[in-house]
Parts: structure tokens; sequence; C-alpha cells
């Protein structure tokens, strides 16, 4: 367990007597100590307008949402349960990232969800904001970029995973204070065979000692260690999270989405 704002993952302790001192995030070279604190940027708590439906609150929380840019376009990958909440069905234009300005909710210019006989297995929604943002509604600076060869290419195998995600045990509104608390872990450890279909899986390197229920829609990071070349990439977002194994969706498969996106234009 991580609490992103405390105490940084020694990556070194996962690639064994291998040296990680830095690693390569797209052009930076990001110190190995401080890559959670750098990757926190690209994932935001799953934010709902819930006014209209419960009066008294304007917003509710849902799980995680990765933030990625992709051809001067910025998209948020969340995944389908998030919006079907226990007490409330939240409907797409319902999702929201906050805004730079205080106290602000910014809605997406479209939303882009998979249909067909693998619409639900595929649980994943991708929605847009590429207007808000060159707007400057949003910040133009918290968001993953793809290249165009991590785009084409199958996602390669890490040598270990690190997701960063807004649990619900930390992450709170105090509708009565409108304090929210918002506040990120990150989860780091070794691929291995998913028990769910269609879902490629790691295993945290220790059991986790909280519920990571919260942790959909979060973005999952794979490394790779190659001496003084260490690199991340972007494997794709979490489904399923337990205590004991993480499930996600490839990015290849969410490359669906980008295409589909690009195609209805």
């Amino acid at each position: 367990m991580l609490g992103v704002e405390g105490n940084q993952i020694d990556l070194r302790t996962l690639v064994g007597q291998r040296v990680l001192t830095s690693v390569k995030v797209g052009n930076l070279i990001v110190p190995s100590t401080s890559l959670t604190e750098h990757l926190r940027r690209y994932t935001s708590p799953a934010v709902f307008n819930s006014a209209g439906i419960e009066p008294q609150y304007a917003m509710s929380l849902s799980g995680s949402a990765t933030l990625i840019k992709y051809s001067d376009r910025y998209f948020a990958f969340t995944t389908l349960h998030q919006l079907k909440h226990p007490q409330l069905q939240y409907d797409f234009d319902q999702f929201c990232l906050i805004g730079n300005r205080p106290h602000t909710l910014v809605t997406p210019q479209r939303i882009i969800y998979a249909t067909g006989n693998d619409s639900e297995d595929f649980d994943c929604v991708l929605f847009e904001f590429t207007k808000t943002v060159k707007r400057g509604d949003l910040p133009s600076f918290e968001w993953y970029e793809i290249t165009e060869e991590q785009y084409s290419i199958k996602t390669p195998k890490p040598d270990f995973a690190l997701s960063i995600g807004y649990p619900g045990f930390r992450n709170y509104i105090d509708y009565e204070t409108a304090h929210f608390g918002m506040s990120p872990n990150a989860i780091a450890g070794r691929e291995v065979e998913p028990s769910l279909k269609g879902r490629l899986s790691f295993a945290p390197r220790e059991k986790l000692h909280f519920d990571p229920s919260g942790f959909s829609g979060a973005p999952v990071f794979g490394v790779k260690v190659e001496q003084a070349n260490s690199r991340v990439f972007f494997a794709g977002i979490v489904t399923e999270a337990g205590k004991s194994q993480i499930h996600f969706i490839s990015f290849k498969r969410l490359t669906e989405l980008l295409k589909k996106a690009f195609n209805n234009d």
C-alpha cells in the first residue's frame, strides 16, 4: 500500500539486483523515487454531477478515471460499471472532471462506448474533453500522451505493473462542510495469469491491507527495466480490483474506442 502523498514505493525492490535510478516517461526522465508522484497526474477521481437527482448534493464519487492525450485530443477512460451506482443510475453526461476554477465541474463534449456482442464484457467508456482543455477549463499537462508507436503495437509484457487510483476509503465528500477529501493510493506488483476472460492482471507485491474498491477506471502502467533505459508505458485501465489480484483491460483493446472516436468525426 502506498499513500502517494506519503512514502514512495522503492521500485528497486521489484526488480531484484538491477539498478533502477530513473525511468523514461514519454520524453521525460523521472527519478525512480518520484515515479508514483509523477504518474498520479494522469489519474483522477470519477465525479458525477448528481444535481437534480439528489437535490441537496451537487456531486457524487464513483471510482477513478484515466486521462490520456492522443493526436492532440484529450480523453478520459473509466469503466461502465461505475455508472451503475447502487443507489443512483448515472447517465453518461453526468460524468465530470474537476475544473481549473474553484468549485467547478467540467462535463465531456462527447461520449464513446462499445456496442454489439462484446459491449457487456468491454466494461469501458471513453469521454472526450478536447474543447474544454483547449478553452482552459482543464489543465493541459495532466494527460498521458499516447504516441503513434504505442498506439499501433501490442501491449508489451512489463517487468512490473503500477496502478494509481482513488479508493473509496480515502476519498469522500463531506456534504455539510462542502469538503472533498481526495487522496490516491498506488499498487505495484508482477503480472500474473488472469482469472477473468478478456483481461490482463497483476498481483500486488504484498497482499493489500485495505479495500481497493474505487480503483476501477484507474490507469495501469507497465515498467520495462532495460539497464539505463527503463521506461514506462500505458498498459490499460483497472476493471476489477481485489486485495490479491488486479484485473485490467489492455490498452490494445482500448484503442477500439479511440478508433471509434476518430472514425465518427
